[in-house]
């Protein structure tokens, strides 16, 4: 599986949200799954794996977890749109500590090993995007 990654979106939250959204509209006819990766202890983002296309695609980890600032508002509004998408995404454990623009060798060689890892447990793939059904959304979550 090939991994697409862009250093504009590490530690961004606007370009991660951006690639996400663009990500899952792209690939809303394949089979993908999602997982939350932890950046450090309240930062994180999202690997797309896309098993039609055979790529896995990480969004930036410009989300915080714990909601504060411009990245939690940012993280509510991933959660809403996966929601939409209507994904769960899996929580993976797997830190890959924090890390800014320009260490983009080491976040690539850990999120290469989590996917060699991941594939060889021969996990089927999921349903299209397009097939699942959508979440609705409470109005205290936006």
């Amino acid at each position: 599986m090939e991994l697409l990654l862009d250093v504009n979106t590490f530690g961004i939250t606007e370009t991660s949200l951006i690639r996400l959204r663009n990500e899952l509209a792209r690939r809303i006819d394949n089979h993908v799954e999602i997982h939350k990766i932890d950046t450090n202890f309240v930062c994180c983002g999202f690997l797309l794996l896309d098993f039609t296309k055979d790529e896995a695609v990480w969004t930036g980890d410009g989300f915080r977890t714990d909601g504060g600032g411009e990245g939690g508002v940012g993280y509510n509004t991933a959660m809403a749109l996966l929601e939409i998408f209507g994904d769960s995404p899996y929580d993976m454990d797997l830190e890959l500590g924090a890390f800014q623009t320009g260490e983009e060798a080491e976040v690539k060689e850990k999120l290469e090993l989590h996917l060699k890892e991941y594939l060889v447990e021969g996990n089927p793939p999921p349903e299209k995007l397009a097939d699942r059904k959508p979440r609705y959304l409470r109005g205290e979550r936006i």
